[in-house]
Order: structure tokens, then sequence, then C-alpha cells
């Protein structure tokens, strides 16, 4: 949860920023964007340290990413 907190948050700067340039997106490309950037990132960033805290955080993002794809699948 605190990955897609975090990818919300960056997403509405990345948005503003985009914005500020003078080309509209919705904000939730912005978002989009931010969740990919820190999903590919976070193996390098946190590493060792989070996942003696959290043993199962793949596990975790994994479950949130087939409900998210389960949930807006026209294919179901």
């Amino acid at each position: 949860m605190l990955a897609i907190n975090v990818s919300l948050i960056v997403g509405f700067g990345i948005s503003r920023l985009i914005a500020l340039s003078g080309l509209t997106v919705p904000t939730f490309v912005s978002c989009l964007i931010a969740g990919i950037l820190i999903r590919n990132l976070m193996p390098y960033t946190v590493g060792a340290t989070v996942r003696r805290i959290w043993p199962r955080v793949e596990d975790g993002l994994a479950l949130v990413m087939d409900l998210a794809l389960g949930i807006s699948s026209p294919w179901r």
C-alpha cells in the first residue's frame, strides 16, 4: 500500500510539472508513470532492508497487481 500511495503523490507532482510545460494529460497517466518508475526502481533503492522488515513484499505487490488487472480487464 505504501508504494501505491507514494506513486499517487509522485504522480500528482508529475502532473503539475507537465501542466507547467503547457501540456495537458489526465492525472492517472502521470500516476501510472510514477508507479512504473517506483516499481522498477524499488529493488535497487530499498533492497535488503525492506525485505528483512517485510519479507513477502513481492507477493503483496503481485496480489495488488493481479487484483487491479482483474478489475479493469474486459476479458472476464
